[in-house]
C-alpha cells in the first residue's frame, strides 16, 4: 500500500511538494517533516497549514508553533456520546495538577500510561455517591468511575478544539477541501495516480512526481494566457487612445 502527501501553495494551487511513502507510516509522522524539506529548499514564508484531522495531534500543534505557522488541523472530537457531562466542564487547575469537577470534587493524577499520558479521578468512592453520576460516567465503564486523560501536549489540543468551532477555522477547512481535494481529483481521473504502473516505492515516487508537473504545467499555461490577455487588451487600448488622438 502506498500513501501520496501532497503539498500546494493555497494561493496558485502550485503543488510545492508530493512525497510517496508506504502505509506502514502514519500520515502525523511526516508533516514536520515535509514542511522542514520545504522551508529548507525553497525558503518559503509560511503564514499557516490547513490540512485534514489525520495529522492532528499535539506533536504537530506544537512543532507549528514553533515555527510560528498558524495551524488549520482539526482535531478528532472528543468522544462524549457516552458521558453527557463534557471534558471541557472539568476545570484544569494547573498550579496543583488536578482538575475540579462539576460537583467541585479535586481529580488528581491517579496512573500514567506508557505514552506519558496521566489519567486522573476523584479519589475514595464519591464517585459513586455524586448525584451526576449517571450523567457524569459512562454506563460502559469498567469501575463505573469517571476518569480524564491529559497527555503532553493537551494545551495544543485544547487550544485547537476552542479554535475548530469559530467560522474563520471552519472556512479555512472548506477552501482546503475545493483546493487539494481537487487536485488529486484531477491527478486522480486524469492522469492515473489512482494504481501505481510499477512495482515499488521509488517507482511510484517517479509516477508521483510527473503527474504533479504536469498538473504544475497545465496551471502555468493557464497563467500565462490570463497575462497574455493582460498585455494585448492593453497594448490594444493603448492604440485605441493613439489612433483617436491622430
Amino acid at each position: 500500500m502506498r500513501q501520496r502527501h501532497y503539498t500546494y501553495d493555497a494561493k496558485s494551487r502550485v503543488i510545492t511538494d508530493c512525497h510517496v511513502t508506504t502505509g506502514a507510516r502514519h500520515e502525523s509522522q511526516l508533516l514536520a517533516e515535509r514542511i522542514d524539506y520545504q522551508l529548507e529548499r525553497f525558503g518559503f514564508e509560511t503564514e499557516a497549514i490547513a490540512v485534514d484531522k489525520a495529522y492532528g495531534n499535539g506533536p504537530n500543534y506544537q512543532y507549528l508553533r514553533s515555527k510560528r505557522i498558524t495551524p488549520y488541523i482539526p482535531m478528532v472530537a472528543a468522544n462524549t456520546a457516552k458521558e453527557k457531562i463534557p471534558r471541557s466542564k472539568f476545570a484544569y487547575d494547573r498550579k496543583n495538577d488536578r482538575y475540579i469537577c462539576p460537583e467541585k470534587h479535586f481529580m488528581l493524577p491517579f496512573t500514567a500510561l506508557p505514552n506519558g499520558t496521566k489519567r486522573y479521578r476523584v479519589p475514595g468512592k464519591l464517585c459513586l455517591t455524586c448525584p451526576l453520576r449517571q450523567e457524569c460516567v459512562s454506563e460502559k465503564a469498567s469501575q463505573k468511575i469517571r476518569y480524564i486523560h491529559r497527555g503532553d501536549h493537551q494545551d495544543e489540543v485544547d487550544l485547537i478544539r476552542k479554535r475548530q468551532t469559530t467560522a474563520y477555522f471552519k472556512s479555512k477547512l472548506r477552501e482546503r477541501q475545493w483546493k487539494i481535494e481537487g487536485l488529486v481529483g484531477e491527478a486522480k481521473q486524469n492522469h492515473g495516480l489512482r494504481r501505481a504502473r510499477y512495482r515499488g516505492r521509488h517507482k511510484v515516487q517517479i509516477q508521483a512526481y510527473l503527474i504533479a508537473t504536469v498538473q504544475n504545467l497545465k496551471r502555468l499555461a493557464t497563467s500565462l494566457k490570463f497575462w497574455l490577455f493582460i498585455f494585448l487588451r492593453r497594448v490594444f487600448q493603448q492604440a485605441l487612445i493613439a489612433n483617436k488622438t491622430t
